[in-house]
């Protein structure tokens, strides 16, 4: 894989563990934590959404492709 394909990959992978991270916590917080917890977790979620979408637009766009025959 490319530069650009790398970056969209760590760019996604940060918050999605954010996300992931953020639930994890909120579950064993006191009541009055979880608000700001699932704050976070929404916030990062849409900042994911908004990455996905030019990673994918890329990857459709890019002249890569997976040839599966190659490897048989």
């Amino acid at each position: 894989y490319g530069v650009t394909a790398t970056y969209f990959h760590w760019a996604v992978a940060f918050p999605l563990m954010g996300c992931i991270g953020t639930v994890m916590q909120a579950q064993q917080a006191p009541k009055e934590d979880k608000g700001r917890l699932m704050f976070l977790h929404k916030s990062l979620g849409l900042l994911t959404g908004l990455i996905v979408a030019p990673r994918v637009a890329y990857r459709l766009m890019s002249r890569s492709s997976y040839n599966v025959e190659k490897i048989a």
